[in-house]
């Protein structure tokens, strides 16, 4: 079908802008962790033995904390055409995120 140049030229242009919008998944991560009824600051969670959390694993009990973990490493689980890094976490309804031991955000 004969579009016409204008036309193709616009969808040129909208193929590559969506381009870099568009979620490409590359895979998913193992978990480790651990869940407690205490609250626990960054440091002391960190010391404590995080375990391999299979998935569909439940938790939840009312104030109970779930301590979790993975550590994604650049060029072995990204591809290196990859310019942004989207983590989709999903895990509660509140939670703060750090990264490298800096907090980095938080769902409320």
């Amino acid at each position: 079908m004969k579009i016409g140049r204008q036309w193709e030229e616009r969808f040129i242009i909208w193929d590559e802008a969506l381009s870099g919008l568009v979620y490409v998944p590359v895979g998913t991560f193992g978990l480790k962790g651990f869940t407690t009824m205490e609250r626990y600051s960054f440091g002391t969670a960190a010391s404590k033995p995080f375990k391999d959390i299979p998935v569909g694993t439940k938790w939840g009990k009312k104030w109970e904390y779930a301590w979790v973990a993975s550590k994604i490493k650049p060029g072995k689980e990204i591809p290196s055409y990859a310019k942004r890094l989207w983590i989709h976490i999903g895990a509660g309804e509140e939670m703060l995120v750090w990264i490298d031991g800096k907090e980095a955000g938080s769902i409320d």
